[in-house]
């Protein structure tokens, strides 16, 4: 009897391909999300100093120009986490909508692989029985109880 063939198999390529493609977009959105997170806490930690240097003055004054430029820069830096914040937050959503495709992706792969070993199952209990009705009938030849051509 011939070996199993999956008529699919081409199919099962693809989808294999279309997956391993999905969990590489995936680790590239989970890095990329990674360094925002990381370029929002360094945001966070640049505000957090610029509030203390507004709070904090050698002999308690501050002249009235420098706070004013401690405030603008302080403004900027607030304005710098807003967008560093907007930026993880996209990042995220792309991190979720690339981990649904590779969810997709492989389930998909998934579903032909099942029906590959579902195919070889019946086919492996055909040839089964093929190989046994071949025994069966070398033994009954063998042993006379058989007549020629019946």
């Amino acid at each position: 009897m011939k070996r199993f063939r999956f008529r699919l198999q081409r199919l099962l390529e693809l989808r294999e391909a279309s997956e391993a493609a999905q969990a590489h977009a995936l680790l590239v959105a989970r890095v990329e999300e990674e360094a925002q997170q990381q370029q929002y806490r360094a945001r966070v930690a640049e505000l957090e100093r610029m509030r203390e240097q507004l709070n904090v003055g050698p002999s308690g004054a501050i002249p009235a120009g420098a706070l004013q430029n401690l405030g603008l820069t302080t403004d900027a830096a607030d304005e710098n986490l807003r967008a560093a914040e907007a930026s993880h937050a996209i990042a995220e959503k792309t991190v979720e909508a690339e981990r649904e495709r590779f969810e997709r992706a492989r389930v998909e792969r998934r579903v032909v692989e099942r029906l590959r070993e579902h195919r070889k199952t019946i086919w492996r209990g055909d040839h089964d029985r093929e190989e046994q009705k071949q025994s069966d009938e070398a033994a009954l030849s063998k042993h006379g109880m058989r007549e020629p051509g019946s």
